[in-house]
């Protein structure tokens, strides 16, 4: 049976090497809708791990944001502090 690579992405979002068939063979004792019904439960399954890896990532994302967010914050806070020093200098 000849196969083909395939990319996929588990839980981990590390990228896997699968290899699947390219030509399903139907053994005599079983209908052809069974071999449909298993590759379209694989496809949920896949879908439902790179949902997974997606949304891990947009978190992860978002952690960046806000962590990003909160430098910028304490930044301009440290600046403000700084200038209304220099003002009440020059007032003096």
């Amino acid at each position: 049976m000849m196969t083909e690579p395939s990319f996929t992405a588990g839980p981990s979002s590390q990228p896997s090497f699968t290899k699947l068939p390219s030509q399903v063979l139907h053994a005599p004792d079983h209908a052809p809708w069974m071999d449909v019904s298993s590759q379209i439960s694989s496809l949920g399954t896949r879908m439902e791990e790179l949902a997974l890896v997606h949304d891990s990532r947009f978190y992860s994302m978002e952690e960046h944001l806000d962590q990003y967010q909160t430098g910028v914050t304490s930044r301009f806070d440290h600046f403000q502090q700084r200038f209304e020093r220099i003002k009440e200098h020059m007032d003096q």
